[in-house]
């Protein structure tokens, strides 16, 4: 009885001693998560603080791009009402170049090809 009650004295001793490794293991891993979380903690903050003037000109920056969309448009009303000007403008040399200034009347068709041939 005695050799059994040494025998697990000692297997009590290595489990004993197996549980105290891995409790060491452990420790050791939660150890590295600490310091794994506090590196993440302070990257996070060194993150946010970066970010924070970026969120402050945000604001800034966005007025200024419907600043910028609001003279686009017009510019682009402008340039629309400049091509009907010079179409006009067009238009009106076209007429001038058929007036007579001498007393003649001149009688000017456009497409004098097309219509020929039409009647052909």
């Amino acid at each position: 009885m005695n050799n059994h009650l040494k025998n697990n004295t000692i297997n009590v001793i290595n489990q004993l001693e197996e549980v105290n490794e891995t409790i060491g293991v452990l420790s050791g891993g939660v150890e590295t998560l600490n310091d794994d979380m506090q590196r993440l903690r302070n990257e996070i903050v060194h993150r946010q603080n970066e970010l924070q003037p970026v969120m402050k000109e945000l604001p800034i920056l966005k007025k200024s791009i419907e600043e910028q969309n609001a003279s686009i448009d017009g510019i682009k009303y402008n340039q629309d009402v400049v091509e009907q000007d010079i179409s006009l403008i067009k238009q009106k040399i076209g007429d001038m170049k058929s007036i007579s200034y001498d007393g003649t009347f001149t009688w000017k068709i456009s497409d004098i090809q097309e219509k020929i041939g039409q009647q052909l």
